[in-house]
């Protein structure tokens, strides 16, 4: 099973590290379309094995495009990060499956290999992470035997700094927990991460065999780039 984090698109709520220069709107509908893609690429993948965890359901449901398939959605519960990311492992790991994991949606160049990868690592590996490159992670999960103990591996960690990665390795190290890593990652955040998603996602395009690859995400970074943002 496979979660999503996401949050609803609300200018203001979303990307606001972006704005300046890109207005609250503009950033609103950039992330709607990391959504959109990720969300494509989930529905090709595990069709029925993901749940989009928002931090407000209802206005999750209102502002997803009218056009696009809502997935099933469920709340984010706890006050900080680490909570919320066991809780809803816990939701995900009630459903039976023998692992689950957790992604972000701030990374619209994911591609099925990271997935892929992340299920093999689980069919030996106690606990799955996907190192950003911002001292992160852009994907955590574990197996059902690991539960009672990964809990722990969130203990300490100040969130939305370059620690996380290295307080969250720190804390598995007692647990007796093995781990495997997929590929690194990067999270979208800045003006600078967009001008590198724009050049990086350009050549995924061609050397992944796939023009098409991130559509909706790749529209929006034209039309910036045609407004001069890019």
């Amino acid at each position: 099973m496979i979660g999503l984090f996401g949050k609803p698109v609300l200018p203001g709520r979303v990307k606001t590290r972006l704005c300046p220069p890109l207005t609250h709107d503009e950033a609103a509908t950039l992330y709607a379309a990391f959504l959109g893609d990720l969300a494509n690429l989930l529905h090709q993948s595990v069709p029925e094995s993901w749940i989009l965890f928002s931090d407000d359901v209802s206005q999750q449901k209102a502002t997803w495009p009218k056009k696009a398939q809502l997935p099933r959605l469920a709340p984010q519960v706890g006050d900080d990060l680490g909570t919320r990311m066991v809780n809803a492992m816990d939701f995900l790991l009630e459903t039976g499956a023998d692992a689950a994991f957790l992604l972000g949606s701030d990374h619209p160049s994911l591609l099925p290999r990271h997935l892929a990868d992340a299920q093999n690592l689980l069919k030996e590996k106690d606990v799955v992470l996907g190192p950003s490159r911002d001292g992160g992670y852009y994907l955590v999960g574990w197996r059902r035997e690991a539960h009672a103990r990964a809990t722990s591996m969130f203990d300490g960690v100040t969130w939305s700094t370059g620690t996380v990665f290295d307080r969250t390795i720190e804390n598995l190290d007692p647990l007796g927990l093995s781990l495997g890593c997929t590929e690194i990652w990067y999270d979208v955040d800045t003006i600078d991460d967009l001008q590198f998603l724009k050049s990086h996602l350009e050549a995924l395009r061609r050397s992944e065999s796939d023009p098409d690859l991130s559509p909706k995400t790749w529209a929006q970074l034209q039309n910036l780039k045609s407004r001069n943002y890019l």
